[in-house]
């Protein structure tokens, strides 16, 4: 029997999926200027603060909504599709602007 929940079933996961999403978004908001300092579609401002908001801000509030993601995930009756590719969402996302960052850093 397959009992997939598609979106959250409680209301506490609600809200830790929805306070998850809203640092997501957060977080990509800000890193958006690195992003795409990187890809090349922009050049790099005179004080180079893409970087920074991506470390001291978007890092942390990613690092935070995959904490939320994985609370929801973790928990049997809080677990939902939406939180599971949530979480898989904001470790890809945080795994490759801590990599930039690193590799900026080095070269």
């Amino acid at each position: 029997m397959n009992d997939r929940k598609i979106l959250p079933p409680t209301i506490p996961a609600w809200i830790l999926d929805l306070s998850g999403l809203v640092l997501l978004a957060f977080a990509l908001w800000i890193e958006l200027p690195m992003w795409l300092v990187l890809s090349g579609i922009e050049s790099p401002s005179d004080w180079s603060g893409e970087y920074m908001l991506a470390l001291y801000i978007g890092v942390p509030c990613t690092l935070l909504s995959a904490i939320a993601f994985a609370v929801t995930t973790a928990r049997r009756e809080w677990r939902s599709v939406l939180s599971t590719v949530a979480l898989a969402a904001s470790a890809i996302l945080l795994l490759a602007a801590i990599l930039v960052i690193v590799l900026h850093e080095v070269s």
